[in-house]
């Protein structure tokens, strides 16, 4: 199935509401601002130091087959890869690679790591994040927490997304 629609190869996510589905679609656009609370080693791995109302872009595109998430928060840039593979969400960093179950509950999407990949091995230690979007008026909200064993929470962040 075409990169276009990743949800769409997770059949037992059935119906989503139209933000949701949107939230996932590319190519796409969309800003909000977003509450930050992140510890130092989160900055090591690319992701956004702390901060209130950080203004916030995420861009999705397709290529080479992928989808190509770059989030912008304040200043700093994270670009990740999403693809399915063997009925999980992949979304890759570098050499490093999680790989996320879906679950629709309420008209949430749920997403949750189940397995971490450095190169072709798999490894124990890999970031475990939790997600969620939702559909709100114009747009969708994001709540996201990045777990990372044996430190703990390491970040999260939340926000309102407003495609343009």
């Amino acid at each position: 199935m075409a990169a276009d629609d990743l949800l769409g190869q997770f059949p037992h996510l059935g119906p989503r509401p139209d933000g949701v589905r949107r939230a996932h679609a590319p190519p796409l656009v969309a800003h909000g601002r977003f509450q930050i609370i992140s510890k130092p080693l989160a900055r090591l791995s690319g992701l956004p130091k702390s901060g209130d109302e950080v203004n916030t872009e995420v861009r999705v595109t397709v290529e080479d087959g992928v989808q190509v998430w770059k989030r912008t928060f304040g200043a700093q840039s994270v670009e990740t890869r999403q693809w399915v593979e063997d009925g999980l969400l992949i979304e890759a960093k570098g050499v490093g690679r999680i790989g996320m179950t879906l679950e629709v509950r309420d008209g949430v999407l749920y997403y949750k790591a189940v397995k971490g990949w450095i190169g072709r091995f798999r490894t124990p230690w890999y970031p475990r994040v939790e997600a969620e979007v939702a559909e709100v008026e114009g747009g969708w909200s994001v709540a996201v927490k990045v777990f990372c064993p044996p430190f703990g929470t390491i970040c999260r962040y939340s926000g309102i997304l407003i495609p343009v």
